[in-house]
């Protein structure tokens, strides 16, 4: 049997915005806030009274019901609560400042402040020759796309490319927002891989996109950005490898390939180019590797057509293939043989 919830009112709301609410005295709260007397003295009387010790309390419903008593003594109880709500609710905006609007001049501490707020700030760190490769020869080359930015440096050329990288990441947090409100709804759909041998395969995935989630920087790109992206399966080794075109921005290098293969330990394991040579970031904050793995997930447990059927029969066959069956249709191939024939 669950719980009934109680319904949220504009004092719970404004009490559950507030930093460290569980540990702020009552007791102490007026002489923070702003407040009418009858408010303060209501608040103190129910730390007196040891119905409430600190703001948290606020949000249980009994507690409110109890205030609500204390303000009525005081005049009007609901404008008195509204006036609490009000102090509330700024105080929480001194706290939780928004972040600052994008703009040229923003400092550093700005900039990184308003990245992380639209969850672009792995894009900051970004090679600016590889963010943008319009750049001219001498303007930012081996610097992220912050350093580009803070670039004290004058001059038109200068000027046009940190427009660019503004421009950039102002389209790189409006498409986070609209991978963000689709990503949710990705996985209906889904089901179990349709043969044994893939299973392993998805497993490996959804526990790749479960870790993906709880990077709560991390955005996958809309699906309109990934049109020219493809999914290839390999036999040679079993596997699957997706690559995004150079012509998409992408922030730890241009062209991605994100190889899904099994390790030499018999595991499954996600790997990027990126890594293989030795730049770009961890495979933790790879953004690749997102959309990677959502591609990957709906060959592999969507019914799809005929074309996604055979690559998952192909697939499956070459996954469950002993070893040395895989190395002979491999040399097979590459000369150009068929024995079927």
């Amino acid at each position: 049997m669950t719980t009934p919830t109680s319904p949220a009112t504009p004092l719970t709301d404004a009490v559950s915005q507030q930093r460290g609410a569980r540990l702020l005295s009552l007791r102490v709260l007026p002489e923070l806030l702003p407040l009418p007397e009858a408010v303060s003295r209501g608040l103190r009387d129910l730390a007196s009274l040891r119905m409430a010790r600190s703001l948290g309390d606020l949000a249980r419903p009994e507690v409110a019901a109890a205030l609500g008593r204390q303000l009525a003594r005081g005049g009007d109880a609901a404008a008195l609560e509204a006036t609490l709500v009000a102090a509330l609710r700024a105080h929480h905006g001194a706290l939780n400042p928004p972040p600052p609007q994008l703009a040229p001049g923003l400092s550093a501490a700005a900039l990184a402040s308003w990245a992380h707020a639209h969850h672009v700030g792995h894009w900051l760190v970004a090679p600016a020759e590889a963010a943008l490769p319009g750049l001219p020869s001498w303007v930012g080359r081996g610097d992220t796309l912050a350093a580009l930015l803070a670039a004290p440096e004058s001059g038109q050329a200068w000027s046009l490319a940190q427009g660019a990288a503004l421009a950039l990441l102002a389209d790189r947090a409006d498409a986070a927002a609209r991978g963000a409100a689709a990503h949710a709804a990705r996985a209906s759909g889904r089901g179990e891989a349709d043969a044994p041998a893939l299973s392993p395969l998805v497993t490996t995935l959804t526990d790749a996109r479960a870790a993906f989630a709880a990077q709560s920087w991390l955005r996958p790109r809309p699906a309109d950005e990934l049109g020219k992206a493809r999914l290839r399966v390999t036999t040679s080794p079993p596997g699957l490898r997706w690559r995004l075109p150079t012509s998409v921005a992408n922030a730890c290098c241009a062209g991605p390939e994100v190889s899904l293969s099994r390790g030499p330990e018999g595991r499954w394991r996600l790997a990027c180019r990126c890594q293989a040579a030795g730049a770009g970031p961890s495979s933790a904050v790879c953004e690749a590797r997102v959309e990677a793995v959502e591609r990957m997930l709906d060959l592999l447990t969507r019914p799809g057509g005929a074309p996604q059927r055979k690559q998952r029969r192909t697939l499956a066959a070459a996954v469950g293939a002993a070893p040395w069956q895989r190395e002979l249709d491999a040399f097979l191939d590459a000369a150009g043989l068929d024995l079927a024939k």
